[in-house]
């Protein structure tokens, strides 16, 4: 829904956005097949091996009875600085914008509020 009210230049009604300071995300260590789940808060930076995820933010779309999830990552090399992916991931859609690399794959499970 998120993506068809983007593409169709559809004005979002602010109720219907839920921000959200804890995003869910799932981690795939393609090299040890082992997948984690962290909760990432606004702001906060994860380490994994020489890359580093910050989260930048965590909405929900809501509709019918639906969410949709959208956050913000900013994913950058440790040691060079080198940004790797800087823009939105899609929970519904992980596809339509989805961090990749040799070592891992990051996907949006969820939204919360911060408790």
């Amino acid at each position: 829904m998120l993506w068809s009210l983007l593409s169709q230049n559809s004005p979002i009604i602010p109720e219907d956005l839920l921000y959200h300071e804890v995003g869910t995300v799932s981690i795939l260590n393609k090299v040890t097949t082992e997948v984690n789940i962290h909760d990432l808060y606004l702001d906060q930076i994860l380490f994994l091996d020489n890359i580093q995820v910050k989260f930048l933010g965590c909405w929900a779309l809501c509709d019918y009875g639906e969410k949709e999830y959208f956050a913000l990552l900013n994913i950058m090399t440790v040691d060079s600085k080198l940004e790797l992916f800087n823009g939105w991931l899609f929970s519904k859609y992980p596809s339509l914008n989805n961090f990749e690399n040799v070592y891992y794959d990051i996907l949006l499970l969820d939204c919360k509020l911060y408790t």
